[in-house]
């Protein structure tokens, strides 16, 4: 979708007429009319501009929201397909039995817990693994 499309459908969404506008943002009628028919593009101001009296945002008009959101869709998409499970991840490396899946997935939240935190780990992770498993 072109800047001008996207520029009609947000008025038309609003039901808010060039006229409208034009007064809203002090600018000639026939220059509005020149940026809705997409034979006028409007300088970095005047973009602004539009997009406040659109309530919405410059990015939208240009299309980039639509390209981001269209990325990072792929790109969660990428990463659900390529990235395995823990269960997956450990049968991969030979690790399959379910003691030592816990104790790892144990020793990881830990890991997560000390790299959270704004000090450095203490203790050794597979004694804290330890005292867990057996205070448990």
């Amino acid at each position: 979708m072109k800047f001008h499309e996207r520029l009609q459908k947000r008025a038309a969404e609003l039901d808010m007429k060039q006229t409208d506008i034009s007064k809203k943002l002090g600018i000639p009628k026939t220059t509005l009319s020149g940026y809705f028919r997409g034979t006028r593009e409007p300088d970095l101001e005047t973009l602004k501009l539009l997009a406040t009296a659109l309530d919405t945002t410059a990015s939208f008009l240009l299309g980039e929201e639509q390209e981001n959101q269209k990325k990072i869709q792929e790109n969660e998409e990428k990463k659900s397909q390529t990235s395995p499970s823990a269960e997956e991840f450990f049968a991969h490396l030979g690790i399959t039995n379910p003691e030592h899946i816990a104790s790892l997935l144990n020793i990881m939240d830990l890991m997560k817990t000390d790299s959270e935190s704004s000090n450095p780990p203490t203790q050794d992770y597979l004694k804290k693994e330890s005292i867990i498993k057996h205070a448990n």
